[in-house]
């Protein structure tokens, strides 16, 4: 009962409307662990100007609508859809008897299951699974698999590349697709599949995903860094971490070490955008480190990117995030 008026207290002080947390369980923990971090740190707290501005502003869009969503155009939703792609998307082949099937999918916890439906109905294609609403899965997926949405899915891919080892997956998976379906946009299905053809779709399917042993991207290939590509990698990939003792910021991105190429890219882009910040700061790889972490029993090799300096961080970082329009129910409270 005490921390709940301590909790209130808070609220109160910062004028923070309780409205911001209807509906919203992470949002009231999360403010509930800030509150156990004031008690130890207060005066940090205090100090900070921008608490109370980055508390209310970052809560109330916990979980973007829709109305926002749709202020971004056509370009950044692609731009935030491959990065977002790369960081959740899968590409497969399956067999069934004569046939071949293919699918794209993403998929999240069922309480994301609105973002899923967003993209769903803004790009046309694809459906959302369970179709059961009252289903009591745990995850909810977005999934294309007709030939009509897929030839659409392959169009936007096609204009703007993926940046991560997916873009190989998918060099494989579409030619595969076009192997099965000789004519792009032919609506008849194929009722069997030569030999030849079929084992070259099976040599394909062997070597995608947790099969993939070869990372070399193509010579003409480029990993190329947006806003809206780093945001969308940044809502499936990225954490956001405070720590609770002395209200310590950081910001982490994990991958599998043969992504070691976008992680690179990903610090260039970081420190290019105000490089004006780094004329009299330390230098730069001290700010955004990266760092390669040894396999452990059950995982392989990652590398990571992190950035825990607080001027970067409440001067670069955050205004850039700042001036994006989220898409994910992403719980970005992040002071400066």
């Amino acid at each position: 009962m005490f921390s709940v008026l301590i909790f209130l207290f808070f609220c109160l002080f910062l004028q923070i409307p309780l409205s911001l947390f209807e509906n919203d369980i992470s949002s009231i923990t999360y403010a509930y662990c800030l509150i156990i971090g004031y008690g130890q740190n207060k005066n940090n707290l205090l100090q900070n100007k921008y608490t109370k501005k980055r508390l209310i502003s970052n809560v109330a869009r916990a979980t973007p609508d829709t109305a926002k969503r749709n202020l971004v155009c056509d370009a950044d939703f692609y731009e935030w859809l491959r990065g977002f792609t790369d960081a959740e998307g899968c590409f497969s082949i399956f067999k069934q008897g004569d046939y071949f099937k293919f699918r794209f999918q993403i998929k999240l916890h069922c309480d994301d299951r609105p973002l899923l439906e967003y993209i769903q109905n803004r790009l046309q294609i694809g459906k959302v699974y369970p179709l059961d609403l009252n289903s009591q899965t745990d995850h909810a997926r977005w999934v294309v698999t007709s030939k009509k949405d897929l030839s659409k899915l392959i169009k936007i891919f096609d204009l703007n590349p993926l940046n991560t080892t997916k873009y190989l997956d998918y060099i494989n998976w579409k030619e595969a697709f076009l192997l099965y379906f000789p004519s792009f946009f032919l609506i008849k299905k194929i009722a069997k599949t030569d030999n030849i053809v079929k084992t070259k779709i099976f040599n394909l399917q062997s070597c995608m995903n947790d099969n993939r042993t070869n990372f070399e991207y193509p010579q003409d290939h480029k990993v190329k860094i947006t806003p809206y590509w780093l945001l969308g990698f940044t809502e499936g990939e990225a954490h956001f971490g405070v720590n609770k003792i002395d209200l310590s910021q950081a910001y982490a991105l994990e991958q599998i070490h043969y992504q070691q190429k976008t992680i690179e890219s990903i610090r260039e882009f970081l420190q290019s955008i105000n490089i004006g910040f780094f004329k009299n700061s330390m230098i730069k790889s001290n700010i955004i480190s990266v760092s390669n972490l040894p396999a452990r029993s059950t995982s392989k090799p990652k590398v990571r990117i992190t950035i825990r300096n607080l001027n970067y961080l409440s001067e670069v970082l955050i205004p850039f995030f700042d001036k994006l329009i989220f898409f994910y129910s992403f719980f970005f409270i992040f002071f400066s």
